[in-house]
């Protein structure tokens, strides 16, 4: 080592806590009963079972263990990013049986049901505890989402949808104009017969034609749905019988522009309209009501309406007649029957923010009440499940409600001026004297013991840096903080007069900003699972989900370790897929006690753990030369065995040169296991003989699969030699069991193997993970791997074209031990996470290296574009590759070149219109390569459209880059096969053809007979031969259902000409005839057999044994 050389140099006997990245795994087994609500991205509110049925495939579905596990890539959830709640894709569904399960209630009115080894977060002022549903106690607060954000979703999909399966008649106006264009080019005759359509002609006349028969037209002329939607200016019930008149009243449909007051019509009828038989009634007294009623239903509908005095109410009655019903009913989804009951929040409702708006202004102002005793305002349904969708809904606008049973009716209630207040800026009731009462109940409304209280311990309290004279400014704060739950309100208070801020004040003002609260569990019951099964969704990277109201959570090899996870302030809508965990040296020592009890000694400084789960997402984690993480554990399910997943991280980890050991988990789960003692190989030992046997037989299949993969693997306790096997650590996440183990390998093979490695620098050195933005705050998420970083620091980051972004670093966050916390720091040391704020809003890529700046630009530089040309080595052909980070481009350009793939461009980044431009230029080249893949990474909104013009550049997105790539080498196989079959075919017509007698049309010149092709295909202009090879003539026309066509195939039964032919003298005794290619021809054609299909190598064959009689 030379000392003099500052970018070598290390600081003598300093060892940085070794980078340990945990890969491999998806975490099952925690689920929720079938009848519970999950919201989606869309705003939808469905239940778990639902949402599991209608996206299970079951060829793509596989058993494990007795449950059933698939993936899937098209489900957003939402999820607990520490202080904030977005959204994010499960990456798998399952399903599984049980008997049993622990419902647990709580204060604001939900009543989740779980497995008893489900985990809830429970508060901790020091970072929430995962905390099983079997151990939670009554009075535990557990944490619950204050708001969601749905992505609103076009309602009219929704009653496109449902109108297309109806038999309404429409009227069309003048955006129908090209349809009927289209069909009259076409032919009107023929698109009625072809699509059984009666009276076409009079439809397009009157300018008036059945949905269903719209929908057949807009199918066949590629229309789109919205299209379709906006042709219709009407409808109207009509019966399909013959002669019947069309005496129903025509409505107009929505055209969506007014959503809220379509919402607040809907949200009237659920509350007091009741569907007649044939019509929809509005049974209110107030004029306000009344009249907004009837204006809305004029304004969007074009119905009028009056009034109708009955014996103790009155009733709007609108001269919609059975269409309106049936739209309401059928379209919209009001039930007819038992309504007050069965109501629920329209689809559409749920789709879209503004129309629930509407809707639940209408629902309060004809169902709801405002309370002047409680100061609150409650609306009561016997729809138990209409007032727990608005309970969901409610939280789009951060409204918190509490729900209750009351004398066999569901009760809603809003209390609390801060959602009081909400409720007034969010919903506009058109009833002006409740309106008014709600403004008065807001005034006198004060903080929720439901969910403003937090559970801060008393000792916490007291760490506050308060000023002497508190009570004076704060009255009463001495009595106050006696008290254990204090209010929301009275915290703002209190931070707002701080003498100084400390790490009690930020951990509150951090709770006090979140978008997570806490609600109180108010009973815990065991019970009998009706459904007999229960459900769970897979979120990777954060591992919980929202369910209702509540964020329900799973437990992987990491928590296990961690034992506790805490808020850690995320940001910005980019899906998280890291998290790390800093894992400190008294935690080892805690659960290794064979550290104090021998004479080893531990000279690491603590671990740094970052979860990659269930994905590439750990591709992330390289730098130059190879990976950032100094070992990987890989975690294997000892009942799946080697995944699709697991194969791709291993490629990763071997291409890297990255050593790890392998966590075989689950071997709690292998039948009859018992935790007999607590050292893990007698444990292992002293099993039942056929535990012992299940337990060996799946050790040795997986044993063997790693060893097909390259690596000969065995348990860690039979090595003694770790350079020439990996070592294998049976354990569980769940019990606990081997971790004390996977954790004393890990420091063992850190201080033989790693010390070299981890010796600390003193140049500053990281990788940017994230650009994140938290309200008004743009940061970056980086893993610090070498040195030392100091706010004011100047820092260069790489970009994709090799150049830097200098720039200083303004404030330093740095992950603190066993949570997902963030705290201020003025400098920190490697291996840590960082967040990082610089001077300018640099928006580095994902993956980008950074290095101190010492006004030494052509050293870094020359650093830079080397590692940047390194990774991204494309050729002058190929595909185009975008991915979200440069270490995910770097894992997807290894596995092409692995698959033999050639690469054109590759990119950082969405895929955009200049990447749909460079693969449109493939398409003359070689049509094959006209294929854009993005991992993790969707197109532009742009590039979509530009995508539509350009067929056949073919796309391939998602999150798993072993199955994009193999999607494109079967794409490829399959598109190279149609080239070489379009450029076979065009050397010759491969087809046998069988003579129908019964069907000559004329004898002579030419003669005009019908045949059937029996094999291959037949066009225009092929010579034809018989059975002996003798020629018959060439074909010169193809008719087909009274039209002329150039080629048949298959199947098809045609007419055909052939000029200078006799049908009666040379062709009536003929039972097949084929059409005529040379030898060499042949030869070319059985060069390539693969390509044809077994019609066509039947006819080959049979024209082989014509062409060459004497060849066996």
């Amino acid at each position: 080592m030379n000392p003099t050389n500052k970018e070598t140099a290390k600081e003598e006997g300093i060892i940085r806590q070794p980078i340990i990245t945990i890969a491999g795994h998806v975490d099952h087994g925690k689920c929720v009963a079938g009848d519970t609500i999950i919201p989606t991205g869309d705003g939808t509110l469905i239940t778990a079972k639902e949402l599991f049925d209608n996206n299970y495939d079951r060829k793509k579905a596989e058993i494990i263990e007795g449950d059933i596990a698939q993936e899937v890539d098209n489900i957003e959830i939402f999820t607990n990013y520490g202080t904030i709640i977005k959204l994010t894709k499960a990456s798998h569904i399952w399903k599984r049986k049980k008997e049993k399960l622990i419902e647990v209630r709580t204060a604001h009115g939900d009543a989740i049901k779980t497995t008893p080894e489900h985990p809830y977060f429970k508060f901790s002022i020091n970072g929430d505890v995962q905390t099983k549903a079997e151990d939670l106690k009554v009075g535990d607060y557990i944490a619950i989402p204050k708001r969601i954000n749905s992505i609103d979703k076009d309602p009219r999909t929704v009653i496109i949808s449902r109108i297309k399966e109806s038999n309404f008649l429409c009227s069309l106006n003048i955006n129908s104009l090209s349809l009927k264009n289209k069909i009259r080019t076409y032919g009107i005759r023929k698109l009625s017969k072809e699509l059984s359509i009666k009276s076409l002609d009079d439809s397009l006349r009157k300018i008036r034609i059945r949905i269903k028969d719209l929908v057949k037209l807009c199918e066949r002329f590629d229309i789109s749905d919205e299209d379709l939607y906006r042709m219709i200016d009407t409808i109207k019930n009509s019966t399909e019988k013959q002669r019947a008149g069309h005496t129903s009243k025509m409505i107009k449909l929505p055209d969506f522009k007014e959503k809220e007051k379509l919402g607040y019509l809907l949200g009237c009828i659920a509350g007091d309209g009741h569907l007649a038989k044939t019509q929809v009634l509005l049974d209110n007294n107030d004029k306000d009501i009344q009249e907004k009623y009837s204006e809305y239903l004029k304004e969007l509908f074009n119905l009028d309406s009056f009034i109708k005095q009955n014996h103790t109410c009155q009733t709007v009655v609108n001269r919609g007649g059975l269409t309106f019903k049936r739209f309401i009913n059928e379209i919209i989804g009001i039930p007819d029957k038992n309504k007050s009951a069965k109501v629920e929040v329209p689809v559409i409702a749920q789709n879209d923010r503004n129309i629930f708006r509407g809707f639940f202004a209408g629902l309060i102002d004809t169902d709801g009440y405002v309370s002047h005793i409680n100061n609150s305002i409650e609306l009561t349904s016997k729809s138990k499940k209409m007032i727990k969708q608005c309970s969901i809904l409610l939280l789009n606008f951060g409204i918190l409600s509490t729900v209750y049973d009351k004398d066999g009716f569901k009760v809603l209630r809003i209390a609390n001026k801060k959602y009081l207040d909400k409720f007034i800026e969010t919903f506009n009731l058109r009833l002006k004297r409740k309106m008014e009462r709600v403004i008065k109940a807001s005034k006198k409304a004060q903080s929720s013991r439901i969910f403003d209280m937090l559970p801060i311990p008393k000792d916490e309290l007291k760490k506050l840096k308060l000023p002497a004279k508190i009570n004076k400014i704060v009255p009463y704060t001495s009595k106050y903080l006696k008290n254990q739950n204090l209010t929301e309100s009275f915290l703002k208070k209190l931070l707002d007069n701080l003498k100084e801020e400390n790490s009690t004040s930020r951990k509150i003002n951090m709770l006090l900003e979140s978008d997570v609260g806490y609600t109180k569990v108010v009973s815990k019951e065991m019970i009998k699972n009706k459904d007999k099964y229960v459900y769970d969704f897979t979120v990777p990277g954060t591992h919980n989900f929202v369910a209702e109201r509540v964020i329900v959570h799973n437990t992987s090899i990491l928590d296990r370790l961690r034992g506790t996870t805490v808020a850690a302030g995320e940001a910005g809508g980019i899906t998280q897929k890291i998290s790390f965990t800093k894992f400190p040296k008294e935690k080892i020592l805690e659960n290794c006690p064979v550290f104090l009890k021998s004479a080893q000694k531990l000279e690491l400084p603590g671990f740094l753990f970052i979860d990659t789960p269930g994905h590439a997402a750990f591709t992330n984690l390289r730098k130059r030369g190879g990976s950032l993480a100094d070992m990987a554990i890989l975690v294997i399910d000892i009942n799946e065995g080697i995944k699709p997943q697991t194969a791709e991280v291993i490629q990763i980890l071997k291409h890297n040169k990255t050593p790890f050991i392998i966590a075989l988990n689950k071997i709690d789960s292998v039948g009859g296991w018992r935790r007999i003692d607590n050292d893990l190989k007698r444990n292992i030992e002293s099993q039942a003989i056929n535990v012992k046997n299940a337990y060996e037989e799946k050790l040795y299949m997986l044993m063997g699969a790693l060893h097909n993969q390259g690596f000969e693997t065995d348990l860690y306790y039979n090595l003694s030699d770790f350079t020439k096997k990996v070592a294998m650590i049976p354990c569980s996440a769940k019990t606990g069991e081997g971790i004390s183990d996977l954790l004393m390998m890990l420091c063992g093979l850190s201080q033989k193997f790693l010390k070299g490695r981890i010796t600390l620098g003193k140049k500053a050195r990281g990788v940017m993970l994230e650009v994140k933005k938290e309200k008004t705050i743009q940061y970056s998420e980086a893993i610090l791997y070498d040195g030392k970083i100091n706010v004011n620091d100047t820092i260069a980051i790489a970009t994709l074209s090799g150049e830097m972004i200098v720039t200083k670093i303004r404030t330093l966050e740095e992950i603190q031990p066993l949570s997902r916390n963030f705290k201020p720091v003025k400098e920190a040391t490697a291996a840590t996470g960082l967040r990082i704020q610089t001077t300018d809003k640099t928006e580095a890529a994902s993956g980008m290296p950074f290095i101190i700046y010492e006004n030494n630009d052509e050293e870094i530089m020359k650093e830079f574009k080397k590692e940047v040309m390194e990774t991204i080595q494309t050729e002058n052909e190929g595909v185009i590759v975008k991915a979200d980070s440069l270490g995910s481009l770097e894992a997807t350009l290894t596995l092409l070149k692995q698959a033999n793939i050639k690469v054109l461009k590759a990119g950082i980044g969405r895929i955009n219109k200049t990447d749909i431009i460079n693969a449109k230029a493939n398409l003359e080249s070689d049509p094959a390569t006209a294929a854009i893949i993005g991992f993790n990474v969707e197109p532009e909104d742009d590039a979509k459209e530009l995508l539509q013009d350009y067929k056949g550049i073919k796309l391939f997105t998602g999150e798993v880059v072993y199955g994009i790539i193999d999607e494109l080498g079967r794409w490829q196989i399959e598109k190279r096969n149609e080239i070489l079959r379009k450029k076979l075919m065009a050397l010759a017509t491969v087809g046998k053809i069988e003579v129908l007698p019964q069907y000559v049309f004329r004898n002579s010149n030419p003669a005009i007979f019908g045949v059937r092709i029996v094999g291959g295909k037949i066009k225009t202009e092929v010579s034809i031969i018989d059975e002996e090879g003798i020629k018959v003539g060439r074909i010169k026309a193809i008719q087909h259902e009274k039209s002329a066509v150039g080629e048949a195939t298959e199947g098809m039964e045609v007419a055909i000409s052939i000029p200078g032919q006799n049908f009666e003298r040379r062709l009536k005794e003929k039972k097949y005839l084929y059409t005529d290619i040379s030898n060499k021809q042949l030869s070319q054609f059985r060069k390539n057999k693969e390509l044809l299909s077994s019609g066509e190598m039947k006819v080959l064959a049979e024209l082989n044994r014509i062409k060459n009689p004497g060849e066996v």
